[in-house]
């Protein structure tokens, strides 16, 4: 989790364990850009020069110090998403699952 003051930001980020490999990358920025479509509060990028994923929440405080109840919360919504996609997305990366596969198998 990290914050920013100065642009009143807070954003939670689950890295995925497993790298893309470079020849997939361009199929798979497509295949989660179309995940994002089924997420309220995350969206996963990609870093295309190392195949990195990410999940992501960002949520503006309006300056406002948080609670630790509301902190708690967009912690365990990405956390909760995250672990959703997490073997999926592993088993897609490798080339085990095509789109329609991983799809079927994710909320």
């Amino acid at each position: 989790m990290r914050t920013d003051d100065a642009r009143r930001l807070c954003t939670v980020t689950s890295i995925h364990p497993d790298a893309v490999p470079e020849p997939s990358r361009a199929e798979i920025a497509a295949f989660l850009a179309a995940r994002n479509r089924q997420l309220d509060v995350s969206a996963f990028d990609i870093d295309m020069t190392d195949g990195e994923v990410r999940l992501r929440a960002a949520f503006f405080t309006g300056g406002a110090s948080l609670s630790t109840a509301q902190l708690e919360a967009m912690v365990l919504a990405n956390l909760r998403d995250f672990e959703a996609h997490l073997d999926v997305l592993g088993r897609r990366f490798r080339g085990e699952l095509d789109d329609t596969a991983a799809d079927a198998l994710l909320p």
